[in-house]
């Protein structure tokens, strides 16, 4: 057993010799605390789930046509019959569903760094998606200028 019977960090330690995931860990802390609140205080001084640094070195890019994944622009329509533009990108050899991230950009728009996130993300192994939130105005292709860019984002609205 463990030197502490602190039914937490019993749960921590757990966790960290890889016995169970992050969510579980989270779900059954809220258990024994009675809430996520209760729960997020109780983990909170540990330090062992203090977020890490990201795994991808500085400088690193995923090219559009690396080979473990996959990678294309693509549009839907929205509910409102909006046509939205979106990055695509997910992992070549996917034989069972993955889960999926929408990336969401800051106030330039869908732009290269936007889209290399994605495919960092469908890298990771998830379905990653990007969506062009200056879609309705044309896309981020529409104002070449950062400061186009950010205006335009200005006038987007919540719909």
């Amino acid at each position: 057993m463990y030197e502490n019977d602190d039914p937490v960090h019993q749960l921590v330690h757990l966790y960290v010799d890889g016995a169970f995931g992050r969510r579980e860990l989270w779900k059954r802390v809220a258990k024994y605390t009675g809430s996520m609140a209760a729960a997020t205080v109780a983990l909170g001084g540990f330090e062992e789930l203090k977020a890490q640094p990201s795994p991808c070195p500085a400088g690193i890019k995923v090219p559009v046509d690396a080979e473990d994944i996959v990678v294309q622009d693509v549009e839907f329509i929205a509910s409102d019959g909006a046509k939205l533009m979106a990055h695509l990108a997910y992992p070549k050899d996917m034989t069972e569903p993955q889960p999926g991230v929408i990336v969401i950009h800051e106030n330039r728009g869908l732009v290269e760094h936007i889209r290399d996130v994605t495919r960092r993300t469908a890298r990771a192994g998830f379905v990653a998606v990007g969506v062009d939130l200056l879609s309705r105005q044309g896309g981020v292709q529409a104002f070449p200028e950062p400061t186009q860019q950010t205006a335009a984002y200005g006038r987007t609205t919540v719909e």
